[in-house]
């Protein structure tokens, strides 16, 4: 089955818990939910781009709920980047909002989790209580693939000088300009690099993390794309032992299996791969297999 039309979202804005206004899109399936997905964006990934995937669960009687970061795209608020203040662990706390507004209105369908990329990381820091299962998408601890490639030898440099320097200048992080990453806030950028300088990612900063992802025991399919540009199956597998509380299902994903010759860090959310979403997505958030 190919994509879904994308159907006109029910768009709401939604208050963190700390005051800042989040926007949020809903789609909805035509009768009662069978299920309730929250759909975690990676770094510097507008909720939009999650849209089609969204209307796609919506057809499978699935509700799925897209948002944007506090200050960024859809919830910026007009704001430029340079003027917003947030970083990543505040992100990980609009994450945990969305998530539990979400679960607040599931009316008792089961609620699945579905991070990608920096989705997939942050899941541990928010209300994993009530989700009853997840599907990571392309994620993995940053550190380990810097550290085993050619970026090693500048990343010390580039995390601790040249682009700390840029974010001076500019006041945000241009990282479309730069051609690494994209346009996000100062300080989630400025937190990413020291999150990325440690072999244990954030769970070096934050104290109590590895406490918390080791309470995570809901079951987790974690997808890695095998032409993934920048997350290896060594880079999943580190971030994956953070969940080591979770029935966790390893599972590679080539570019055959969904139809194509190329599908990279990005790419599984694009409508073309839809006829793969039956095989890959259904079984693990609904937990049909």
């Amino acid at each position: 089955m190919g994509a879904e039309p994308v159907r006109e979202p029910v768009r709401r804005t939604i208050r963190a818990r700390d005051g800042h206004d989040l926007a949020t899109s809903t789609f909805e399936p035509d009768g009662e939910p069978r299920g309730v997905a929250v759909i975690v964006p990676a770094f510097a990934t507008p909720a939009s781009f999650y849209a089609a995937f969204g209307a796609w669960l919506a057809g499978h009687g699935i509700r799925a709920v897209t948002f944007d970061y506090r200050g960024f795209a859809s919830s910026s608020g007009g704001r430029h980047l340079r003027d917003v203040d947030a970083d990543l662990l505040a992100w990980a706390g609009d994450a945990a909002d969305v998530v539990g507004w979400a679960a607040e209105r599931a009316d008792g369908a089961p609620v699945a989790y579905v991070g990608h990329s920096l989705g997939s990381q942050i899941l541990g820091l928010g209300k994993h209580e009530v989700v009853d299962r997840a599907l990571f998408v392309a994620g993995g601890n940053p550190h380990v693939e810097i550290s085993s490639s050619r970026l090693a030898w500048a990343a010390p440099f580039a995390f601790r000088v040249a682009l700390p320097a840029v974010i001076r200048m500019t006041g945000y992080y241009p990282g479309k300009r730069v051609r690494f990453m994209g346009n996000v806030p100062a300080g989630v950028m400025r937190q990413w690099m020291r999150w990325a300088m440690h072999p244990e990612y954030l769970l070096g900063e934050v104290p109590h993390a590895a406490g918390a992802y080791a309470k995570v025991e809901m079951p987790i399919v974690s997808l890695h794309m095998t032409d993934d540009e920048l997350v290896t199956q060594q880079t999943t597998e580190a971030m994956e032992r953070w969940y080591s509380g979770a029935d966790l299902t390893h599972r590679e994903v080539t570019p055959a299996e969904m139809g194509a010759e190329r599908v990279g860090h990005l790419g599984f959310f694009r409508p073309r791969f839809a006829a793969g979403w039956d095989r890959v997505v259904l079984p693990a958030i609904t937990g049909g297999g």
